[in-house]
C-alpha cells in the first residue's frame, strides 16, 4: 500500500509492506518498483532551446527551480525503460547521464551540487557531489543510485542570498536493477 502526504511543500511517499510479500528477490524488486510513486518525468519542451526534446523532472517544490534533465531516456519510452538503472548505466550500455539546472530567479547559486538518495523501500542512503559547469546554472552528472528501490533525493546547492540559505528540491525516482 501507498501511503503519502504533503508537508512543507514536500511531497512525502512511503510505501508499506505487507504480509503477501513475494518470496524471490527480483519479485520483491518488480512489486516494490510497481508501488513508486515518483515525481512525473516531464516531455513537455522546457523554456531552454539546447533542452527542448529531453524528458526532465521538476523538483519540488517548484520554487527551487531546480529540474533534472534525463539524457539517457530514449524517445517514446514507457513502463520500466523510464526507470533509471542502478549502477549508472542502462541496458544499452548508455551512462544514466542526468543535467541538472537551477534556475531560481531568487538565487546566486554558487555550487557545487549535492545529492542525498534515501532508499524509501529498502536500505541504503548515497551521496553524490556534482561540481558546476562552465553555465553557472548546469550541473552534469551520471546519476548512480547503488541499488534498486524506490528512492527519494534531496538535491541542494549552497546559493548567495540576502538570507545566505540555500536552494533545496526533492526528487522521487523509481531504480531498477541493470
Amino acid at each position: 500500500m501507498v501511503k503519502g502526504c504533503v508537508a512543507g511543500g514536500f511531497l512525502l511517499a512511503a510505501v508499506v509492506a505487507g504480509s503477501d510479500a513475494p518470496a524471490h528477490p527480483a519479485a520483491a524488486v518488480s512489486a516494490v518498483a510497481t508501488r513508486c510513486v515518483a515525481t512525473a518525468i516531464r516531455t513537455t519542451p522546457f523554456s531552454r532551446p539546447d533542452l527542448v526534446v529531453i524528458p526532465w523532472i521538476a523538483a519540488m517544490p517548484a520554487a527551487s527551480g531546480i529540474t533534472a534533465h534525463l539524457f539517457y531516456l530514449r524517445p517514446g519510452a514507457h513502463g520500466d525503460a523510464v526507470a533509471l538503472r542502478a549502477g549508472g548505466r542502462m541496458p544499452n550500455g548508455d551512462n544514466t547521464k542526468v543535467l541538472w539546472v537551477i534556475e531560481n530567479p531568487r538565487a546566486d547559486v554558487l555550487g557545487p551540487l549535492m545529492i542525498v538518495g534515501h532508499n524509501m523501500t529498502g536500505r541504503g542512503v548515497f551521496r553524490q557531489i556534482v561540481p558546476r559547469a562552465l553555465s553557472a546554472t548546469d550541473f552534469p552528472s551520471i546519476l548512480t543510485v547503488p541499488s534498486p528501490g524506490c528512492w527519494r533525493l534531496q538535491v541542494t546547492s549552497k546559493s548567495q542570498t540576502a538570507t545566505g540559505a540555500t536552494v533545496a528540491g526533492t526528487i522521487v525516482m523509481r531504480v531498477v536493477a541493470s
